[in-house]
């Protein structure tokens, strides 16, 4: 397996001089990469990525420019304009992938990468990025399994789809695992906003929660989360942050973060599709997790001991080397817990 310092350090020292021959799309005079991108989602994963591909295209002489959407009726105009004017078009979220199919088979001589959902591999200019987000979120779920008091924690979704059940199950398989370990029943539930922006909801979620009982809630809900750290604060619970390490926003109350290293994964997707590489890829779908430092949790870990995260630590090389096998849906999560009995 590749581990993450052969991945990246193999990925720092490339230095890409892109002629235009080294580009089909270039040779038309199309030097622009587009990111297209929902309007709802301004939160830190989505951040992250467009400073991924601006960080390309800043080395190697690349436009950038960034589409915003109106609304869904918008998702295929703007995919459309940019495979007609660039090289590659990056589309932020599982739901742009049927529009994005349409635009690439439309715009055959552009790139297309859908983040967060797997490639139609028929399609041989549409691209898929998927980080195995239940790795890590069983790390976290199983520091919230041992960190919890109360024996009750919760997760708090932004919209209920496959994507975000591996947010959940991940989650849930963790705390399992700690509740296990520690030979009790730790009670999990799980509520959903809806959306990834209205704050004030998942503040009323997360509020709801911790009154009821649950001392620690993982939130994966983009910019909405915001709300549930909030809610941690004003009843002085646990929070777990996700995509980017939170613990500045609330460094009292959020005790770990579930980790996804979209900038330099954007930045590596980008340089390999453009040089025609496609060395990570399957099927034309990149899959990035905890064996390549993809995905993980931050090595600070004030709000819990030494002892738990190196605990945490050796779980994680058990998921690396497929020890252990994380659900990423209700199916196989079933089926873990049962094997955990």
């Amino acid at each position: 397996m590749k581990k993450f310092s052969v991945f990246f350090s193999v990925l720092s020292v490339i230095v890409v001089t892109i002629l235009l021959s080294a580009c089909g799309n270039t040779k038309s005079g199309r030097n622009n990469i587009y990111i297209v991108v929902d309007s709802v989602e301004k939160d830190s994963f989505l951040e992250e990525t467009k400073s991924g591909v601006n960080d390309f295209c800043g080395d190697n002489n690349f436009n950038f420019e960034s589409l915003t959407c109106k609304n869904e009726s918008d998702f295929l105009n703007k995919l459309d304009f940019a495979g007609e004017n660039g090289s590659l078009v990056w589309a932020c979220g599982a739901y742009f992938f049927d529009d994005a199919k349409k635009a690439a088979e439309f715009n055959t001589k552009s790139k297309y990468v859908v983040l967060d959902s797997p490639s139609d591999d028929k399609t041989t200019n549409l691209f898929g990025v998927v980080f195995r987000t239940e790795e890590s979120s069983f790390l976290v779920g199983y520091i919230a399994g041992m960190t919890t008091n109360t024996n009750q924690v919760g997760f708090v979704g932004g919209i209920n789809d496959d994507n975000i059940a591996t947010f959940e199950y991940g989650y849930k398989a963790g705390v399992e695992f700690a509740a296990k370990e520690r030979k009790t029943n730790i009670n999990i539930s799980s509520e959903y906003v809806g959306s990834y922006a209205d704050l004030a909801k998942a503040f009323s979620i997360g509020d709801e929660m911790y009154k009821a009982g649950n001392d620690v809630i993982y939130q994966a809900a983009g910019a909405a989360g915001l709300g549930v750290i909030e809610s941690a604060v004003q009843n002085d619970r646990w929070v777990i942050g996700v995509d980017v390490n939170q613990s500045e926003i609330a460094p009292k109350n959020v005790l770990t973060s579930a980790l996804k290293h979209c900038r330099a994964i954007a930045k590596y997707v980008s340089e390999d599709i453009i040089k025609n590489n496609f060395k990570n890829s399957n099927k034309n779908t990149y899959y990035f997790g905890l064996e390549n430092g993809s995905v993980d949790i931050p090595s600070n870990h004030d709000n819990y001991s030494d002892e738990l995260y190196e605990k945490t630590q050796n779980i994680k090389q058990k998921i690396i080397s497929d020890e252990i096998i994380v659900p990423k849906n209700k199916d196989d999560y079933e089926t873990f817990k049962k094997e955990l009995q």
